[in-house]
């Protein structure tokens, strides 16, 4: 299965959730799954790099209170739209982010 695992904190992670999303998907890799996170980035553009076999997307984010939650959500869905080919499966670990939406059913979608 190809999974799309969208969190909210910086990465790599220290604790909480993000720590968890992380080995949560360093398992699914060891399990034959592909998985690619996607997290908050920075003001610069979204970017990609590997880290330990696994793709990672810093998404755009300004900590601009209270539009950072808006704005953010617009960056991943657009990355979300350029990665639908690519994802079976969204997870979201995030209260930052509107649930994708999917232009083509089937699709699956889970929130933790």
């Amino acid at each position: 299965m190809r999974i799309g695992m969208i969190m909210s904190v910086p990465f790599p992670p220290g604790e909480g959730i993000g720590f968890y999303v992380w080995h949560l998907a360093r398992n699914l890799t060891q399990l034959g799954h592909g998985v690619q996170i996607i997290t908050r980035g920075n003001v610069g553009p979204t970017r990609r790099e590997v880290v330990e076999g696994i793709p990672v997307w810093w998404v755009r984010f300004w900590p601009t209170y209270p539009l950072h939650v808006h704005l953010h959500s617009l960056f991943v869905d657009k990355l979300v739209r350029q990665l639908e080919p690519e994802i079976d499966l969204f997870h979201l670990h995030s209260p930052w982010s509107n649930i994708p939406a999917r232009s083509a059913p089937p699709w699956s979608l889970f929130t933790a």
